[in-house]
């Protein structure tokens, strides 16, 4: 009787919990909920791309290599990306009978509560109190809100990937930790192409960092998280390297080409050198409407404060971290690969960056505020008179 008392009762705070949720979206985020309920598909991407691909699997009936492979949408619609958001799209249409734009964009909805729900336990794992996770959930996901359920699929890329960092590599990760990580690897894999150079450096630095505790010998402690993430991310790599078979198979392409100019060399420096000025500009522009420099003064004005407070209480530790390594090399890889890909457009460089930036700067940002985070653990930490923990790969 109590052993069945216990079990309704954690499904009823499992059920409070999901309400209570949806209570913070419904007060918090009104804009969204007015964006799913009433805001047509007006954005390009949003109506062009990414539901427009589900309607085609819908319509369809599957992937059909007739309209994927067919280079007058190729052109416009980029068929080459990946298939998760539109799979996802195409299943409501044939749960509901018919095609719901609405549907879809509270569908989307769901994605960012379930992301919203991630943030706040992972914060919590990592010894948040509940009301201050809570808070800092909602100001780190409700900055670009309307992003989430507009029908872009930027965000849904983007807020995986930085929680698989904060995940992968805080200090006292867990198996369960790895595998929730890698599992959100594959699902940033299979949305857009943009996370898989992101994945794939990913996947090598942790590979690395596990040799360098195997070479250790802390084969007991690494071997199993380690084990559990590579099992856990293959389930996101085998949809992905299918789409890819299917892309090379019926010649779905894209529109960047990317690899033929990096066969050129000396044109593709002179022209990356010639863009430069003009990406960095625009770069610069776009972290000040996104309020980036508040958000890089404050993260290194709590990194400063906890290296005086960790000589305060004599700590010994590193000025940051090996987590906090991991974040800074995220944001500094990521503006690499997004002067690469600009530097490198067919398109005019101008019209691509204001057709993209805004919402490609949405990682960098996340990994800033998961900086942010590291920071305010390492603070609190030795104002407790106790030094945070070991940090990764020692």
């Amino acid at each position: 009787a109590i052993a069945a008392w216990r079990s309704r009762w954690y499904a009823l705070r499992r059920l409070l919990g999901a309400l209570l949720l949806g209570a913070i979206v419904a007060c918090c985020f009104p804009h969204a909920l007015y964006t799913v309920l009433r805001v047509p598909l007006i954005e390009w991407d949003a109506r062009s791309i990414w539901l427009f691909h589900g309607k085609a699997i819908w319509v369809h009936g599957g992937i059909a290599p007739d309209y994927f492979a067919d280079p007058s949408f190729a052109r416009w619609s980029h068929t080459d990306y990946p298939l998760l958001l539109p799979v996802q799209s195409a299943v409501i249409g044939v749960l509901r009978g018919e095609w719901s734009e609405m549907a879809v964009k509270g569908f989307l909805g769901l994605n960012f509560m379930a992301s919203l729900w991630l943030l706040h336990a992972t914060l919590v794992r990592r010894g948040w109190s509940h009301l201050l996770s809570w808070c800092a959930s909602i100001l780190m996901m409700g900055v670009a809100l309307a992003q989430y359920v507009n029908g872009y699929a930027d965000n849904h890329y983007a807020m995986p990937l930085a929680l698989a960092a904060l995940l992968a590599f805080q200090p006292n990760r867990s198996a369960g930790c790895g595998a929730l990580a890698a599992l959100l690897a594959g699902i940033a894999l299979n949305v857009k192409n943009e996370a898989f150079p992101y994945v794939l450096l990913g996947a090598v630095l942790w590979g690395l960092l596990w040799l360098v505790r195997h070479m250790r010998g802390h084969r007991k402690e690494s071997w199993l998280p380690t084990r559990c993430m590579w099992g856990i991310l293959l389930v996101g790599v085998v949809p992905f390297c299918l789409w890819l078979l299917f892309r090379s198979v019926h010649g779905v392409e894209g529109d960047l080409h990317l690899g033929s100019r990096l066969l050129t060399p000396g044109a593709s420096i002179s022209l990356w050198i010639q863009r430069a000025p003009v990406i960095l500009d625009a770069m610069g522009r776009m972290h000040v409407q996104l309020h980036t420099p508040l958000l890089f003064g404050m993260v290194l004005a709590l990194t400063l404060w906890a290296r005086v407070l960790a000589k305060d209480v004599r700590a010994t530790s590193d000025v940051l971290t090996g987590e906090e390594h991991v974040l800074w090399g995220g944001v500094v890889v990521t503006h690499l690969l997004l002067l690469s890909v600009y530097g490198l457009t067919p398109y005019d460089v101008r019209w691509h960056l204001g057709t993209s930036l805004s919402r490609l700067l949405v990682l960098p940002v996340l990994l800033l505020a998961g900086l942010g985070v590291c920071a305010v653990e390492k603070v609190l930490g030795y104002q407790g008179n106790r030094p945070p923990s070991e940090p990764v790969g020692k």
